[in-house]
């Protein structure tokens, strides 16, 4: 794919996921970047920055009961939307 072609869809995917807030979109970016020897866009290592921060929180906080933790871990990723709602797709 050439530089034109990378862009376009770099472009499609930070589109998808800032009008959508499904983070599918931003792991799609990271590996197509990896994949095509790119460097990795602002826009996705600002949401890896802020998930960092908010794991780097929960372990601060040593939270220890397994479904509390694991629903604290899948909102820090962003693929829950609270109240049961997942950001791995619309809906």
């Amino acid at each position: 794919m050439n530089a034109l072609g990378n862009d376009q869809n770099l472009g499609r995917l930070q589109a998808a996921y800032e009008e959508t807030s499904i983070v599918l979109y931003v792991w799609d970016a990271y590996r197509f970047c990896r994949a095509n020897d790119l460097p990795i866009p602002p826009w996705v290592l600002r949401y890896f920055d802020q998930t960092a921060e908010k794991l780097s929180t929960l372990a601060d906080n040593k939270v220890r009961r397994f479904p509390h933790q694991a629903r604290q871990i899948g909102i820090a990723l962003g693929l829950s939307g609270g109240r049961g709602r997942s950001r791995l797709s619309p809906g």
